[in-house]
């Protein structure tokens, strides 16, 4: 036989705890600096589960009984769990539940202590033993609530509380009956108190007009934006409890340790209450000073009056806001769990964030009237972190979602892999007209890029365009594509590799066409063209999209073309040029090229008169 004995010091007292295991352990398998059984030993997992576990257990009750500043030994904790199997009687029984339940400094001796007043009216003081309570006593004791005026929700709350008291006394070695009723309540729809999205900003932006409001708001946001803590977790956090911007505390309601990140707001709303006068040893002006020496039991009533207060506030609030249901402090805790669902959190790692003992408890928060399904789908691909978007992406992002079917349109790029908005560049070709180039990478390796074609509206800027559904292209459709080739032979190229890996085989080495290899035909010199627009910085220092007008385009080409004694016309796909001679028509496209760049916007060509004699523009060519 395996013996483990648990020893719990405090004050200067020891007392023990002994484990029986069957099973053999030899003084060589124990290690005395770690307090462990060494890995050679066949039980070493079985026991060292069993000793962290009750180190971990002992250890959180220690805590959270500190935490409200409980007297007690090292006797009552290591008993703490010890039920008085030799109380017989119902009274007895659930009071000794209660002062189990206020040893471990939950709210739920309260329930218990609510459920022994029920129980003196009931039975009319009666003496009644454990073994009484049976199927005929629990019917009756339904009869008695419903005809009470309790609610359906209400009497099965009540049903289930007075049955886990009879699990309890079983478990505690009492003897009881078996209990086989069931009791199923009339159903009523769940009155879900999370808010929708769009009122859930509209309660974060109001701006409270009397200083107690803005407290109260104040606490709301603390609430919600810190992982939907209680109000009564809330009042009894300190300094403690933060730790480089994380909050560890220990939920009363269910006693399971609570870890999260605090966001910055969090942080702010701490920072704002830290000089209070009447916060004392607490986070948060909720306990005054002159309450704070008040053991755990009255600390518990005051505070179920502040929440009372608190309330009625917000109350105040949410009809001032016109909110569709009546705001409390809890709303902001359904609100965050479901704000999480609508973000794609999966379920378990909402309940665990709450401090939830099940997930039923968690799905019974949840409120998915406005929900729409189609976001759970979008779930399944990468999501967009707009935080981290600069000028350039939140421009594009902006135009993006004019479209009605922008998420349609980004799930489906999305699914191919990473695609990165900051690196959105506007390009003009003839074979598509206006559109961004985005790259698609995996790993910082560039596998492809997204386009998404721009559909211009007539006198209107090219930012209010529609934009039309992307094409993904990879390898093979890059290296044919003159709007990705024109952009890949472009200064942008080196602005997308600070972030992207680009391999020389994604971009063509020279342009396909040379000048200067024939005359042009009838002195006509055309050049497909590929225009970049660099993206750039704006007067506020914030990267910009850079468009450009077409008409801008003519009238530059204009100018230049007088220098050289060229006649241009700028086409959707082609730049035709009427000159003399080769070599001045040759030095009009390399001066149109340095002109645009004084702008940031860079234009390759394809020359096109080798395969002129195919081709006739003529006269009319020019006309307007």
């Amino acid at each position: 036989m395996i013996e483990l004995n648990l020893a719990i010091c405090k004050d200067g007292k020891t007392v023990f705890k002994s484990y029986k295991i069957k099973g053999k352990l030899e003084l060589k398998h124990w290690n005395p600096d770690l307090g462990q059984v060494r890995k050679g030993c066949m039980y070493a997992d079985e026991l060292n589960i069993l000793i962290k576990d009750t180190e971990v257990e002992y250890t959180q009750v220690g805590l959270s009984w500190e935490t409200v500043k409980r007297d007690f030994t090292s006797g009552e904790l290591i008993n703490y769990q010890k039920a008085a199997a030799s109380k017989e009687s119902l009274f007895e029984y659930i009071e000794h539940l209660i002062d189990l339940f206020k040893k471990r400094g939950t709210g739920n001796f309260n329930m218990y202590r609510n459920l022994l007043g029920e129980m003196h009216s009931f039975t009319k003081n009666r003496n009644v033993k454990m073994s009484d309570i049976n199927n005929k006593f629990l019917f009756e004791y339904i009869k008695w609530c419903l005809a009470g005026g309790n609610d359906s929700k209400t009497v099965l709350n009540k049903f289930y509380r007075l049955k886990s008291v009879v699990k309890k006394a079983k478990n505690d070695g009492i003897s009881v009956s078996d209990i086989t009723l069931t009791y199923t309540p009339t159903k009523k729809p769940i009155i879900k108190r999370g808010l929708s999205e769009s009122n859930v900003q509209k309660l974060l932006a109001y701006k409270p007009r009397k200083k107690k409001w803005e407290f109260v708001m104040d606490m709301f946001k603390f609430m919600y934006y810190s992982a939907g803590i209680s109000f009564r977790d809330m009042a009894f956090l300190t300094q403690d409890n933060i730790s480089d911007n994380h909050l560890s505390y220990i939920r009363f309601k269910t006693h399971k340790p609570i870890n999260i990140p605090l966001p910055e707001i969090s942080m702010m709303i701490i920072d704002k209450y830290k000089f209070s006068k009447d916060r004392g040893k607490y986070l948060f002006p909720i306990i005054p000073l002159k309450r704070q020496h008040l053991d755990y039991i009255e600390l518990y009533t005051y505070i179920n009056s502040r929440i009372f207060g608190y309330n009625t506030l917000l109350d105040k609030i949410g009809k001032e806001l016109d909110l569709p249901i009546k705001l409390t402090s809890y709303v902001a805790r359904h609100s965050y769990a479901t704000q999480l669902l609508r973000s794609g959190i999966p379920l378990p790692m909402i309940s665990k964030a709450l401090g939830h003992s099940t997930i039923q408890m968690t799905q019974n928060y949840l409120n998915l009237n406005d929900f729409d399904l189609t976001v759970t789908f979008d779930c399944l691909t990468p999501k967009l972190k707009e935080e981290k978007l600069d000028g350039i992406g939140m421009a594009f992002m902006n135009h993006l979602k004019s479209n009605p079917d922008w998420e349609k349109y980004w799930s489906m790029v999305t699914k191919e892999g990473e695609v990165l908005p900051n690196k959105a560049t506007l390009v003009y070709s003839g074979n598509r007209g206006w559109q961004y180039i985005l790259p698609l990478v995996d790993k910082k390796e560039l596998k492809g890029v997204v386009i998404f074609p721009v559909k211009e509206k007539p006198g209107s800027s090219l930012l209010s365009g529609e934009i039309t559904e992307p094409l993904v292209f990879f390898q093979d459709e890059m290296e044919k594509d003159i709007s990705v080739q024109g952009l890949l032979r472009s200064p942008m190229r080196i602005e997308w590799e600070y972030d992207v890996n680009i391999t020389s085989a994604m971009s063509l080495e020279t342009v396909t066409k040379s000048p200067l290899s024939c005359s042009g035909y009838d002195g006509y010199y055309d050049a497909s063209y590929v225009l970049v627009c660099s993206n750039t910085i704006d007067c506020s220092g914030n990267k910009a999209l850079n468009e450009i007008d077409m008409d801008y385009l003519q009238y530059v080409a204009d100018k230049i073309g007088c220098q050289f004694s060229c006649k241009v016309k700028v086409k959707n796909d082609v730049i035709i040029v009427e000159g003399q001679r080769e070599r001045e028509v040759c030095f009009f496209y390399n001066s149109l090229r340095e002109e645009l760049e004084k702008g940031l916007w860079y234009i390759s060509y394809n020359y096109l008169w080798n395969d002129c004699e195919k081709q006739a523009y003529g006269e009319n060519s020019f006309d307007s």
